[in-house]
């Protein structure tokens, strides 16, 4: 009788993956990330429970003004994702940069970056029917709707990412702009090492034997940095750095 009802149910699941395939003349493809290649969309898996650290890095997507860069850090058991994409102003092409939202299906396991025409899912290779990709190959695509001639077309760009190696304990804090709900999560002390971090990170040099340089000194990644008296801040750093100031002063 059990081996009957999971027969049924391979079937059910089969016909319904068949018929997905034709729905509203629907036409699925999926192509590396520049869509310089083709690759079988049926080989690309959404992954439902996505391990964060296995996907911290660079994605790369689309080409000339359509081409986007989507980057993805873990901290603190949270993903921080941001989006760099060009956009046509004053008659010429600039650079903007959206922090993503990312949505999770309980408190550890992301399922989706992003939202509305914008949506970035977690996917595995699940054959070897690709040149170019090998079965458990893991990354992030970009998944997006297109109308044409009456037609739906469903498309995946696919990258496997370039991988990137944070520095510090709060490196979200030179990555994205933080909010109040997310700072308050954090004692005095925690936003003081945090946003004097910010300044580790340019290599500020800090007060000789004072508390900042007696905590940093110790850790590696500052013994490393070029030093200066003036660090360059850029724009998202010099906002979590007031915003930090606010809250400790609360």
């Amino acid at each position: 009788m059990k081996l009957t009802l999971i027969i049924i149910l391979l079937l059910v699941t089969f016909t319904r993956v068949g018929c997905a395939q034709q729905k509203n003349d629907t036409i699925y493809r999926a192509y590396l990330a520049d869509r310089s290649e083709e690759i079988e969309y049926h080989s690309l898996e959404k992954l439902e429970e996505s391990s964060a650290k296995e996907f911290q890095g660079n994605y790369h997507f689309g080409s000339s003004e359509a081409e986007s860069d989507l980057s993805i850090i873990f901290s603190h058991g949270k993903w921080f994702a941001k989006e760099e994409y060009g956009v046509w102003e004053q008659e010429t092409w600039a650079r903007k940069t959206d922090r993503i939202k990312v949505s999770y299906n309980d408190n550890t396991k992301v399922i989706k970056l992003g939202e509305n025409a914008t949506e970035y899912f977690a996917y595995t290779c699940v054959d070897n029917s690709n040149l170019f990709l090998k079965k458990g190959a893991k990354g992030i695509g970009f998944s997006f709707t297109e109308t044409e001639n009456g037609k739906v077309y469903r498309y995946i760009q696919f990258n496997e990412g370039i991988k990137i190696k944070t520095i510090g304990k709060y490196p979200e804090a030179s990555f994205v702009k933080l909010t109040k709900e997310e700072l308050g999560e954090y004692t005095k002390y925690e936003l003081q090492i945090m946003r004097n971090e910010i300044f580790a990170r340019k290599g500020y040099v800090f007060k000789k034997d004072g508390k900042m340089d007696n905590y940093f000194s110790t850790k590696e990644w500052y013994k490393t940095i070029t030093k200066t008296n003036n660090p360059d801040l850029n724009e998202i750093e010099k906002y979590n750095v007031n915003l930090i100031i606010t809250l400790e002063k609360q």
